[in-house]
């Protein structure tokens, strides 16, 4: 059974945006809402994620919606483009399982819903890819990875050279040296064989 997931946001736009990328990712949008107030009111509502604006429409805001959900025991995940500290701050506090600034990628919803997968779906944690430890905090980067840097990681792991991880990976060969100057500098390593045998150890272990 695929998880269920909501999204609270006034801007059609985006909420029509998110749930389109959030169905590809194989998860299931049961509903959207436009206000907090439509949201509560909503009794029948089953639901596993919530995707939550931080400033909606209505006397209620994502940071009330937040404290409802926490109630219930379900995580959530922030969206806004507010980035002032006050902001953070009170978002922080809550605890969420992502946040999420606008305008978001693609890339940046996939990786908090396989970190959230990786909290909270210990059952599962053998069929989901290892160097997803990387996506999170972790004893081995200084940085958590992105997604284009664990695709990237890994294709170095099997010792495909620069050419063909460009080839494979559809980016440019300088996108490809740009990420390994990343990834090195994540690591703390100085070469391409250094983020192998770094790698090779933390698996082996």
């Amino acid at each position: 059974m695929s998880t269920k997931v909501i999204i609270i946001e006034d801007e059609l736009f985006v909420a029509m945006h998110l749930r389109k990328l959030i169905s590809s990712l194989g998860y299931h949008v049961v509903s959207f809402y436009h206000s907090v107030e439509d949201f509560i009111e909503d009794k029948d509502c089953e639901f596993d994620i919530a995707f939550i604006d931080v400033f909606l429409e209505g006397k209620m805001t994502g940071i009330d919606a937040a404290k409802y959900i926490k109630q219930q025991k379900k995580p959530f995940i922030f969206l806004t483009a507010n980035r002032d500290s006050q902001t953070i701050n009170d978002i922080a506090e809550l605890s969420p399982a992502a946040y999420l600034s606008k305008p978001f990628q693609e890339i940046e919803v996939e990786a908090a819903l396989k970190i959230l997968s990786l909290k909270n779906n210990s059952d599962e944690k053998s069929n989901i890819d290892p160097f997803y430890i990387f996506l999170n905090d972790n004893n081995y980067s200084i940085n958590p990875l992105t997604l284009r840097e664990i695709d990237v990681l890994k294709s170095v792991c099997l010792g495909l050279t620069s050419d063909i991880i460009s080839e494979k990976l559809f980016i440019s060969k300088n996108t490809v040296k740009t990420h390994l100057h990343n990834l090195c500098k994540k690591f703390s390593v100085k070469s391409k064989s250094d983020l192998t045998s770094i790698v090779n150890n933390i698996f082996n272990k």
